[in-house]
């Protein structure tokens, strides 16, 4: 009997070694499944949720002067996202039969531009940075600042011309040129380390040129339907201000406006390096023209072709690839806007991220170039300072746009 119950026994213990072994549903409430097979299960899972909501690229686009930097707190030091601004030192637009303006330009590129395999340095440099984002950073030869090379002289005067626009926004910068180049240099570094530490970063390029407006359907062509465009709009009596009254000297004679605009529209007779001119510009050519000096007319007219362009151009694109945003929005409401913003790309905002804007956004301890400290009653410092008259000639011109995107006038 004794040797009986001990066989039973044995038996027992076999077969149950035998099913936890082979089984793979649930006993008695136990799994029986190996550590091995969990860890498989466990990486399934990663790769099911890396994949299914693929990460966007995203392009901010946006008129210079409107604050478009403020939006790096959302993406700046993220795991899912690598914020690079164009054009830097180290990281320019490649020279091509087409000049871009740093300030603005007329002319649109439309998405047959990119099909018919028009501007073909361009697609390659999107395609190299959006796709091969670490081997593009690490093809960037750093120039440190005590071994800059002098522009060689001589040359056509196309070239001198061309040479001048693109190093015009490093003599802008604050500080000495070698300082300049170096803090850009470790900027391209700390990308890289970014980069490499997060393989999967989508890129969000911030393209600081107001001339990529008008030319995002050929961007959306290049990049591919992962593409995800953010349009910074601002107040056109804030921005007026800030070029006109914000500072002495103005940045309007900084910049030489009138210069860049007239430029604008030389370079766009010629077919060959622009396909369309956009019909809203015509007017300011037409006061260019005639010697219009007054500044303010001549902004409240950019502001208003530029803003009404970019409005008809985005027409074209997909829905759900553009996104227009305020700038009093990002400053007064910081969260609202940042979830309404990762709602379109499909990414849930970071608290991280959340609570840095908050913070840039609400403690006057974060500037933007040539304006100062960023806060809700910075912005609005042209309700107080700025002239009646030209408040009232920005709304004329600037009227319909203006309610459009939800601007009104100003009541004494």
């Amino acid at each position: 009997m004794r040797y009986t119950l001990l066989s039973v026994l044995i038996l027992w213990i076999a077969e149950l070694l035998f099913v936890s072994n082979s089984c793979d549903q649930l006993l008695c409430g136990v799994k029986w499944k190996g550590a091995g097979a969990k860890s498989e299960v466990n990486k399934q899972i990663a790769l099911y949720e890396l994949h299914r909501l693929p990460l966007p690229t995203v392009v901010i686009t946006t008129l210079p002067g409107s604050g478009s930097e403020i939006l790096k707190h959302l993406f700046y030091n993220s795991s899912d996202f690598v914020y690079i601004r164009v054009p830097t030192e180290h990281l320019d637009i490649p020279e091509t039969e087409f000049e871009f303006d740093s300030l603005v330009d007329a002319c649109e590129w439309s998405r047959s531009d990119a099909t018919h395999g028009r501007f073909k340095i361009i697609q390659g440099w999107l395609h190299s940075l959006v796709h091969n984002t670490k081997l593009h950073l690490q093809n960037i030869q750093l120039a440190e600042g005590s071994r800059v090379k002098q522009p060689q002289r001589g040359g056509p005067s196309r070239d001198r011309k061309k040479r001048f626009r693109r190093r015009e926004p490093a003599s802008e910068l604050k500080g000495t040129l070698s300082t300049s180049l170096d803090r850009d240099a470790e900027y391209v570094r700390e990308m890289r380390r970014h980069v490499a530490e997060y393989p999967n970063a989508r890129v969000v390029l911030n393209m600081r040129s107001g001339s990529w407006a008008l030319k995002l359907p050929f961007i959306q062509e290049v990049v591919g339907p992962s593409l995800r465009t953010i349009y910074l709009v601002r107040d056109p009596r804030a921005w007026i201000y800030l070029m006109v009254y914000n500072s002495k000297p103005s940045l309007y004679s900084l910049k030489n406006i009138p210069q860049h605009l007239s430029l604008i529209f030389k370079e766009d007779a010629v077919s060959d390096r622009c396909p369309s001119s956009a019909p809203e510009f015509k007017i300011i050519q037409r006061l260019l023209s005639r010697s219009e000096t007054n500044p303010i007319l001549i902004l409240a007219h950019l502001w208003l072709a530029h803003t009404a362009a970019l409005l008809r151009v985005s027409e074209s694109l997909p829905e759900e690839s553009f996104l227009q945003v305020k700038f009093e929005d990002v400053v007064n409401f910081p969260q609202e806007t940042a979830e309404s913003i990762h709602t379109f790309l499909g990414v849930p905002v970071s608290p991280a991220a959340l609570n840095q804007l908050i913070f840039t956004t609400s403690t006057n301890l974060y500037n933007l170039i040539y304006e100062g400290d960023i806060s809700p009653a910075n912005i609005n410092m042209w309700r107080q300072n700025m002239p009646r008259q030209d408040m009232r000639l920005i709304e004329d011109v600037c009227g319909s746009v203006m309610r459009r995107l939800g601007y009104t006038r100003f009541a004494n």
